[in-house]
């Protein structure tokens, strides 16, 4: 997989468990933005990972319809952001038997982590 500062949108579906169908019908309803460049190579970062995180969380823990994803989002400080995205990580580790990662480690880190790996 690419470094996590220069997805694919394949990679970026396959780090966030979406498909690129998802991703990009959250883009076109304003959820996320953009990938980081564009054309035939576009590639997605950090950021993506943790909104598309972060919005897997609410949709699936909280149960938010998309346009109460949007509003919540909308409220939302980037850290704030990250928080969502880490107990959406926790949630999946846990589920899987994966050991969890300790609170203060930000999905960032993670993706940092499995970079180096990489």
């Amino acid at each position: 997989m690419a470094s996590t500062d220069a997805l694919s949108l394949p990679d970026l579906a396959e780090l966030t468990g979406l498909s690129p169908r998802t991703i990009r019908s959250l883009i076109s309803q304003d959820l996320l933005r953009g990938p980081t460049t564009r054309g035939r190579y576009a590639t997605y970062g950090a950021y993506h990972v943790e909104r598309l995180r972060a919005i897997r969380y609410l949709r699936e823990a909280e149960g938010l319809t998309v346009p109460e994803t949007a509003a919540q989002l909308e409220r939302l400080a980037a850290g704030e952001v990250r928080e969502l995205a880490a107990r959406w990580e926790r949630g999946v580790r846990e589920a899987s038997g994966v050991p969890v990662a300790p609170a203060s480690r930000s999905a960032l880190d993670y993706l940092r982590s499995i970079g180096a790996a990489a």
